[in-house]
């Protein structure tokens, strides 16, 4: 896909559509949205996906491109133990508390641990 392709998905996601990114087995289900970013999960994992090109250089991604990846947490984010299941985001309200704090920096998407967006579709 086409940057402006993937683009135009990423911000043209909602809240509980479900998506599939590259080459996936499962789909995921948009949790929350902020201006920068969106955060999808299902059973198995959880991915931000940015909303804005990437402007890191770095892990052989390079600019310019979308990026999708988990947290820089080791163990989990600092808010991760207050919850249970935090990384599945079952509450809406714990995913948007989660994505807003990635918007404001508290929380970063991985260098080392994410992936380039090669495609990316809402699976009806």
């Amino acid at each position: 896909m086409e940057n402006k392709q993937i683009e135009s998905v990423i911000n043209n996601l909602s809240v509980g559509d479900m998506v599939n990114v590259n080459d996936w087995d499962d789909p995921a289900e948009v949790k929350a949205i902020t201006e920068s970013f969106v955060l999808i999960a299902n059973d198995s994992f959880y991915s931000i996906v940015g909303k804005l090109p990437n402007s890191v250089e770095y892990n052989g991604i390079e600019l310019g491109c979308f990026v999708c990846g988990p947290d820089h947490w080791i163990f989990g984010c600092r808010d991760s133990f207050e919850y249970q299941d935090f990384y599945k985001f079952k509450d809406k309200k714990i995913a948007k508390k989660y994505l807003e704090e990635v918007e404001s920096g508290k929380t970063h998407m991985s260098l080392k641990n994410r992936a380039k967006i090669e495609k990316i579709e809402k699976v009806e």
